[in-house]
């Protein structure tokens, strides 16, 4: 059986206020780290046309705001996500729905959303499938817990895989993305975890615990130099390297504070205090 994360667990491990007023969307950030939590535990977070771009704006704000250094994206409930939300999938759902919703070309407008490079970590229990597999695929850490299962299931609505596989496929052999994408089946924490889909497997009471964890380790260096980090990884990873200083931006991380007081800290022998400039 799989467990239960309730929303209120939050409060426990995040004691900021909530910035923002979602639907279906929690938001909080307090001391650098921002929690997003997918928040339709009784359709077990399936993403409507609502929560797809609720989920968009959340990050879109995670990412501009400078004292948010690393970002985590839980699900409340039993679950991640399972998926796309298959009333919106049916054309008169599609039609109702979409009205005030726009679409972004691609995919999920998650996409366009996790692109600057700020850290952010998933932290999953029970289904990831579909588009929760998909997001959790843009994340930088995934952590998970034991009961935790992966699967592109587009393929059993007749909807092709195709975008999903070429994200997957970044961190998994290819051939087991494409077994995933035409059976359906899906994976189980372990083998994602050997794989190299999953970074770390947890107790399901530990999930939050863990992420959290996570992220106070993140927060120890300096958060220009996380972001540029992977940022570069991200533009490897896809093979967008005209540009040099994607590559290398070293460049620019000389000329910051944090550059000099991480310098400077280890000349002193002190614990470095970064700013995030």
């Amino acid at each position: 059986m799989l467990a239960t994360f309730e929303a209120s667990d939050i409060s426990g491990i995040y004691k900021g206020e909530l910035k923002m007023s979602y639907e279906t969307i929690l938001y909080g950030n307090n001391n650098h780290v921002t929690n997003i939590t997918l928040n339709r535990p009784e359709k077990l977070n399936a993403m409507n046309h609502t929560m797809l771009a609720e989920l968009a704006d959340a990050v879109d704000v995670f990412e501009a705001d400078d004292d948010a250094w690393v970002a985590i994206i839980s699900g409340s409930g039993r679950s991640f996500s399972a998926g796309r939300d298959v009333q919106t999938i049916m054309p008169e759902g599609r039609n109702a729905e979409r009205s005030n919703v726009p679409d972004r070309v691609g995919g999920p407008p998650f996409l366009d959303a996790i692109k600057s490079g700020k850290p952010v970590i998933a932290a999953i229990r029970g289904h990831a499938y579909g588009f929760g597999l998909w997001l959790a695929g843009e994340c930088s850490i995934v952590i998970a817990s034991h009961d935790a299962r992966f699967a592109m299931t587009m393929i059993r609505r007749s909807i092709s895989g195709g975008g999903i596989w070429s994200n997957i496929a970044q961190w998994v052999p290819s051939k087991i993305a494409s077994e995933m994408a035409i059976t359906g089946e899906p994976i189980d924490a372990a083998t994602a975890e050997r794989l190299g889909l999953v970074n770390q497997v947890v107790a399901s009471d530990g999930l939050m615990e863990a992420a959290l964890a996570m992220a106070e380790r993140i927060l120890l260096q300096p958060p220009l130099a996380v972001r540029a980090t992977l940022q570069a990884i991200r533009n490897n990873a896809r093979h967008d390297i005209s540009d040099r200083q994607s590559r290398n931006p070293q460049q620019s991380l000389d000329k910051t504070e944090d550059y000099r007081e991480a310098t400077a800290s280890f000349l002193e022998k002190r614990k470095p205090i970064f700013k995030g400039r």
